[in-house]
């Protein structure tokens, strides 16, 4: 079942009698753990008919025991295995489950990467919920869905800018995004200004930044980025710049490899977003193909190197600089 489903359904009060919350992404399943709290008990039935387990901490057949009994003057009980990847014994839930108590909502988490093949034959009469990992190219559509949602626009550099920095760690992306909420008026716009400003990062300075000015080939910008970059290697680790410029190159490889200027196509086939397509259409004007070639591999050597392979001394920051100009060929 999806979560906007599970979600409706929590909102009008409609409960399954199990829910198994599978998957390799956190997030949406503390989500809906959040969820399953807030709307399953009134506050004033909760003391005695909430019942929050951590599987590391209990076992199966201890829950079935505590499912199988009847709220304390309230019209549910609410049962929630945090970790349930913990619990052995699975089989108990399946023997439950033909006949559940049905005054009782029972909600089994299970975080991490989906290996046990009874989850959906144990819950074959209750709800399996999969929380799949989002990739890269679906970050934007989060970021702007969790910025509408709190009644904000955001503008494409800087909607690009906290995908690059923040990665896909969609607990810190709606965390910073709230810190944003703060500051900014109800149908306010998150600028790029505001990222650089409230992110952690320097305005000017950045890995978005840096990976503009080399894809346009703008020396002097990309060295003065590289330097400022250097001095601050805390905030700015040499292994995520080596990132963002491995994708900014081989990607540009491929848009000279596809041959098309569409950008949706493009997006597509690069599966990223249709803002990040102009840089490395840009890119791939601006460097040869034997040129991007040379630098992934650069790249690749100088990951190495930062690695302390064939380099026992030289500091990260002192590697930026001397990478930078030689991708730029000058």
């Amino acid at each position: 079942m999806s979560e906007a489903i599970i979600v409706k359904d929590l909102k009008s009060k409609q409960f399954s009698p199990a829910y198994a919350l599978v998957g390799e992404e956190p997030y949406f399943i503390e989500e809906l753990e959040r969820l399953f709290i807030e709307k399953a008990l009134d506050e004033a039935d909760k003391d005695f008919n909430q019942h929050v387990l951590y599987g590391k901490d209990t076992d199966a057949e201890e829950v079935v025991k505590l499912a199988q009994q009847f709220p304390m003057m309230a019209d549910r009980q609410l049962i929630l295995v945090k970790e349930a990847q913990n619990l052995g014994k699975l089989d108990a839930f399946e023997k439950y489950l033909k006949k559940p108590q049905p005054q009782t909502v029972l909600v089994l988490s299970f975080k991490g990467k989906k290996n046990d093949k009874t989850i959906p034959k144990v819950f074959s009469k209750g709800v399996v919920f999969e929380s799949k990992r989002i990739y890269d190219n679906q970050l934007p559509a989060f970021v702007s869905q969790q910025v509408q949602k709190r009644g904000l626009k955001i503008e494409d550099k800087a909607l690009i800018m906290m995908c690059d920095y923040l990665g896909a760690d969609l607990a810190k992306i709606v965390n910073e995004i709230e810190k944003l909420v703060i500051k900014i008026e109800a149908g306010g716009m998150i600028t790029g200004d505001v990222v650089a400003e409230n992110i952690g990062f320097s305005k000017e300075f950045n890995f978005y930044s840096l990976n503009g000015a080399m894809a346009r080939r703008d020396k002097t910008e990309s060295l003065k980025t590289a330097f400022y970059m250097a001095q601050n290697t805390k905030t700015n680790p040499l292994v995520l710049i080596l990132g963002q410029l491995y994708n900014l190159y081989s990607k540009a490889l491929t848009v000279q490899f596809l041959g098309t200027s569409n950008p949706g196509a493009l997006a597509s086939a690069l599966k990223v977003s249709p803002y990040a397509v102009k840089e490395f259409q840009t890119a791939a004007v601006k460097y040869s193909r034997r040129e991007l070639a040379e630098n992934i591999h650069l790249l690749a050597k100088y990951d190495l190197k930062s690695k302390g392979l064939g380099n026992s001394s030289t500091e990260d920051g002192s590697l930026l600089i001397e990478l930078v100009p030689q991708l730029l060929r000058g």
